[in-house]
């Protein structure tokens, strides 16, 4: 119910799971034109965090950015040559959706999107299950621990699926022996 402003680069695509995990809240969405006019004093296209009326809060990718364009919370207005000196931040995070291109936080790499079947699902159940069946394990330290579980399934008509998606050619499918 409170409004934050979440700062990411203009190209770039804040990812509300990320958001919510970092504000520990059950739900976020995007502020509607009023609150935006109550907040920064202008109409949504102009929203900017210098003197802005809540919490700031910004991608990392931010943080190294130099001489930004920023919206100067007045309608019609924004900012140049803004760095984060010019700013108070709430916090930062890594907030945006990753995108093609991107480096790899694993291994420094680029980022490359590929297609994919999914032909099965794992499932984290917790322990929902053992609770009810009173499923225990003994730690290291011979203390009772509940069981925590999970299920993973391959679908027949995915797999079948799959399969015929890849070796067919336009003589129609050729299924594998």
């Amino acid at each position: 119910g409170n409004p934050v402003a979440i700062m990411v680069r203009g190209d770039r695509d804040v990812n509300e799971t990320k958001v919510r995990k970092m504000l520990n809240a059950t739900n976020v969405e995007l502020a509607d034109p009023d609150t935006v006019v109550r907040v920064t004093g202008a109409q949504v296209g102009f929203a900017g965090p210098i003197g802005i009326k809540c919490p700031v809060y910004a991608d990392e990718e931010v943080l190294y950015m130099q001489n930004f364009i920023v919206g100067a919370n007045k309608t019609g207005y924004h900012y140049a040559n803004v760095n984060n000196k010019d700013f108070e931040l709430t916090g930062h995070g890594d907030l945006r959706n990753i995108m093609e291109g991107d480096i790899c936080p694993e291994c420094g790499g680029r980022i490359e999107f590929k297609h994919g079947i999914e032909v099965g699902n794992t499932f984290k159940l917790g322990t929902k299950y053992s609770k009810a069946l009173d499923l225990k394990y003994l730690d290291s330290k011979n203390q009772l621990q509940d069981v925590w579980m999970g299920s993973y399934g391959i679908g027949p008509a995915r797999a079948m699926a799959a399969l015929a998606e890849q070796n067919a050619d336009e003589n129609g499918i050729n299924w594998p022996v």
